[in-house]
């Protein structure tokens, strides 16, 4: 067994293709009109779950928070590519959008981008900051970026929790707010723009394309159409009402979003509710949703039929946008959904990776 893993972790660093040995193989499955057509092995550093984003059916990534591999073969076989160096206790949370193009942002402050395919990965200045940047996003192929978080603002009282709170030696109070910081030019500088009061951080971005961009504070999201330099806050419509935020009741900040295109999306912050925008994130509608978890991911293949991910091992599925939900009854785990298109998507279990198709 050391032997085996010696030999793993050396296949992982020297980007060798990598074959894992397995207990008896899964065969396909079928679940309520869906079939899982097991496609193949995946790394055995995948046992504690990784991600996955396919390019198109025969490229894709995988990531765990310590390891990157490539497939070029439609997920029969994994190449491990090379990381930045991860000090020791830290982890990575890496974003490949292209077969080349992509970015690696770790919880230690560090931002990386590579431009062929994780070969190299070249740091990033990052800016200047009293707070904590927790998200980046990077626009494939070009040197346009963005980072997400929070930053201190002068408060004249202690008006907030106290892990929104910062007492200087000068007897000063800060208070965090949501920031985002912006970049379009690889040697530019990074300008800050803090956004609207309604969160305390920035925990997720997503561009649609240079000027059109999302993000999700602990409490409520935002809006641009101008390449970061101002937002709006998002206008939540609930019951004919309209709210400026929303509350997570079980206290987690995670909370999942999808964008099928440059108008739907769909924003999950608790059970048996969904938001959903067809304004690429101007304005969310609430709607009940029976039997719908709150979901740690969500992918789309049309604007009715969506698959979602619950308590990191659970799929659920619907046919009709939003409105009921019903969990798929298999005999594993699944951690990941990955889609390109109505006809195209994947699902990762433990240890194999399966191509979805919808009867």
């Amino acid at each position: 067994m050391k032997t085996y893993l010696i030999g793993v972790f050396l296949a992982i660093a020297l980007g060798m293709r990598l074959s894992v040995p397995r207990a008896a193989a899964q065969a396909d499955l079928e679940s309520g009109g869906l079939r899982f057509a097991r496609v193949g092995d995946l790394p055995a550093a995948c046992l504690d779950g990784c991600s996955l984003h396919m390019i198109n059916v025969e490229s894709g990534w995988l990531y765990s928070r310590w390891a990157l591999w490539l497939t070029k073969d439609g997920g029969a076989t994994w190449e491990g590519r090379n990381l930045p160096p991860i000090r020791p206790g830290d982890s990575i949370d890496v974003h490949m959008l292209d077969e080349k193009n992509g970015w690696g942002f770790e919880a230690s402050q560090r931002l990386y981008a590579t431009t062929d395919g994780g070969r190299v990965w070249q740091p990033q200045r990052l800016p200047q900051t009293d707070g904590v940047i927790e998200t980046a996003w990077v626009l494939p192929g070009s040197d346009v970026a963005w980072l997400g978080g929070e930053a201190y603002q002068a408060a004249g009282s202690p008006d907030a929790p106290n892990y929104a709170l910062k007492k200087y030696d000068s007897g000063t109070w800060g208070i965090l707010a949501p920031a985002v910081y912006a970049r379009h030019s690889a040697n530019g500088e990074w300008s800050e723009h803090m956004l609207p009061p309604g969160s305390f951080t920035i925990l997720k971005l997503a561009f649609l394309d240079e000027k059109t961009g999302f993000a999700l504070g602990d409490t409520c999201s935002y809006y641009t159409d101008t390449a970061g330099a101002g937002w709006i806050r998002s206008v939540l419509h609930a019951g004919g009402e309209t709210r400026a935020g929303f509350a997570s009741p079980d206290g987690r900040g995670a909370n999942a979003v999808y964008f099928l295109d440059r108008t739907h999306g769909w924003l999950s912050v608790r059970e048996g509710f969904l938001y959903q925008t067809r304004d690429a994130g101007r304005n969310w509608v609430q709607t009940q949703a029976p039997g719908a978890p709150h979901f740690d991911d969500l992918r789309f293949l049309t604007p009715s039929k969506g698959f979602g991910v619950a308590h990191g091992s659970d799929l659920y599925e619907t046919s009709d946008g939003v409105a009921s939900w019903k969990p798929v009854k298999l005999p594993m785990i699944i951690r990941s959904i990955s889609a390109l298109d109505k006809t195209h998507a994947w699902v990762l279990s433990d240890s194999a990776l399966y191509r979805l198709s919808v009867n």
